[in-house]
């Protein structure tokens, strides 16, 4: 019983050391772009002419995964149900345009991804407006641009050391809206127009 209190304490420093292994074992990056990768949106909903996304006017949220996850986003897919249909893969934060196309989000660690290891990223990107503050949100809006990357892989730091910046291997995105489709209209109207010739054939 004498001994007990050494017990403890050498019990809480083995689970101290752990802990501080754990964390300088996961995986960092710098959540962040440069003009090799720049943010651009559609000038409105209607006219898609690309101009870069003003300071302020897009957010972008990264998402990551170990290298290889599936990833199962397609369509204009709200993003609760990709998570739903892509496990494995973790939202992390939020964040604006420092400048025009550009954001720096700052160090982000990456649960479950060990430090020096690849990993698979997705950007999420919406323009705000009227208290829009998630990608669900602007989807549903009717309003608001949006777009999801294509997949990129950046390995990563770690918690000792500079986390790797995702700039160098982020190659942009623009922020788009839904228009129809000129295959679809023309297809609409040959549709209409061989309905009116069938009708006209059936009555004479």
């Amino acid at each position: 019983m004498k001994h007990t209190p050494f017990i403890f304490l050498a019990v809480a420093a083995h689970l101290l050391a752990l802990n501080q292994s754990s964390a300088l074992g996961q995986g960092t990056i710098v959540f962040a772009n440069d003009d090799r990768g720049l943010i651009r949106k559609w000038v409105r909903p209607s006219d898609p002419t690309e101009i870069v996304a003003p300071k302020g006017g897009a957010f972008v949220q990264i998402a990551y995964a170990p290298v290889g996850t599936p990833s199962n986003y397609g369509g204009e897919m709200l993003q609760s149900t990709w998570l739903r249909l892509s496990p494995g893969w973790t939202l992390g934060p939020v964040t604006d345009l420092i400048d025009p196309g550009r954001f720096n989000g700052g160090t982000v660690s990456l649960t479950g991804i060990p430090a020096g290891a690849d990993a698979d990223y997705l950007i999420f990107g919406w323009t705000p407006g009227g208290g829009i503050a998630s990608f669900d949100e602007a989807l549903l809006s009717g309003y608001s641009l949006y777009q999801v990357s294509d997949i990129f892989v950046t390995p990563t730091g770690s918690a000792a050391g500079p986390g790797v910046s995702l700039a160098d291997t982020f190659k942009g995105m623009t922020l788009g809206g839904t228009i129809p489709e000129p295959n679809g209209i023309a297809l609409s109207v040959l549709g209409i127009g061989l309905l009116i010739a069938f009708r006209k054939g059936v009555t004479h």
